[in-house]
């Protein structure tokens, strides 16, 4: 066996801190440029009635649409982070009840590192002159009757 390094890098709050950035600054800014896209069409239909408007109108219906999907994705993304900020602290914590163990265990932990503990128990010798015998396994087997039931009558075999 060898040393084992507990350490898992990364700082939740910091990723709990962008998740609120893109929250509650990046998804309103986008969901506003929407709402501005919006209305952009809105007053080119009303006074913009050549080939140009109707393009223009198009065009700005597809840029809505990508605000729309945009907003959506930054929110996902907010909310992927905060549970991938909740698991790295919860590993983390598993990593440090881990360190714990191994000091309790008496075993020598630096930093982050819970050290060799060095050679197991030895195993046992196997016995010589008969072959292994499974533990809870008996050695011999006794045959006993058993009496099976098939539609109302009993018989019994050897």
């Amino acid at each position: 066996m060898s040393d084992i390094d507990t350490e898992i890098t990364g700082s939740p709050g910091s990723i709990e801190g962008t998740a609120t950035w893109l929250r509650d600054t990046l998804a309103p800014a986008v969901e506003a440029a929407g709402e501005a896209i919006t209305a952009a069409r809105r007053l080119a239909g009303e006074s913009w009635n050549a080939a140009a408007g109707s393009d223009f109108r198009g065009i700005a219906q597809r840029a809505i649409g990508a605000t729309d999907d945009l907003d959506a994705a930054v929110r996902d993304l907010a909310g992927d982070l905060d549970d991938f900020a909740s698991e790295l602290r919860r590993c983390q914590g598993l990593m440090s009840d881990a360190r714990a163990d191994a000091r309790d265990g008496d075993l020598v932990v630096t930093g982050f590192v819970i050290g060799d503990p060095g050679p197991g128990l030895s195993q046992p010798e196997m016995p010589r002159g008969r072959p292994p015998t499974p533990c809870g396994t008996p050695t011999t087997t006794t045959s006993r009757p058993t009496t099976r039931r098939t539609r109302g009558s009993a018989s019994t075999t050897p």
